[in-house]
């Protein structure tokens, strides 16, 4: 009996070794359990036509695809013409008082490059990182918008999808958007 049981033990972890999931397997399956279910609406309206239409746009399996790797922490935000956009705060992007990025934040910049040089809509848009400028620590400021210019010079991110600069925004976050590439100024 224990040779029986050994020998099934063996057959089992054999055939566990040879199955395989791959992202390219799975992303089909998770695509069809999402229209399938993320709708409440019932089948055959036209509610339900409008409701599918939406979970097959591209731009919301992008939008599913940067929000699912986004600490708890990201604040999503709405930005005119943006196609996701959330902040973050420097005490949670950065290490204090340095340009050192967080390890699992860079985690997530490095996720976030790699959805939008790999998904279809996220190749023909771009990145924009905006900071406050404060009045102190301004030097602080740039050399942690060097660092992040420099990670993402690192990734499959083309630099001139990238843009990094200021804008008016509270003390201390980071804005990250999304926009489509046509049409925003250089």
């Amino acid at each position: 009996m224990l040779k029986l049981m050994l020998i099934l033990l063996a057959f089992f972890v054999f055939l566990h070794s040879r199955s395989e999931l791959s992202q390219d397997r799975v992303d089909p399956i998770l695509d069809s359990l999402a229209l399938r279910f993320a709708s409440t609406v019932a089948t055959g309206s036209d509610e339900a036509a409008r409701a599918t239409a939406l979970h097959v746009d591209p731009g919301i399996h992008l939008r599913r695809r940067v929000v699912s790797h986004l600490p708890i922490s990201a604040g999503e935000v709405e930005v005119p013409g943006a196609l996701l956009a959330f902040d973050l705060d420097e005490a949670t992007l950065f290490e204090p008082e340095t340009a050192l990025i967080v390890r699992d934040r860079l985690v997530l910049l490095h996720r976030l490059a790699q959805a939008l040089s790999e998904h279809e809509v996220g190749r023909g848009s771009v990145l924009v990182v905006t900071t406050g400028w404060p009045d102190e620590a301004t030097t602080l400021t740039a050399t942690r918008l060097r660092t992040l210019e420099s990670i993402f010079a690192d990734t499959a991110l083309a630099t001139s999808r990238v843009r990094l600069g200021v804008a008016n925004l509270p003390a201390g976050i980071w804005r990250f958007s999304i926009r489509a590439g046509h049409g925003h100024a250089a």
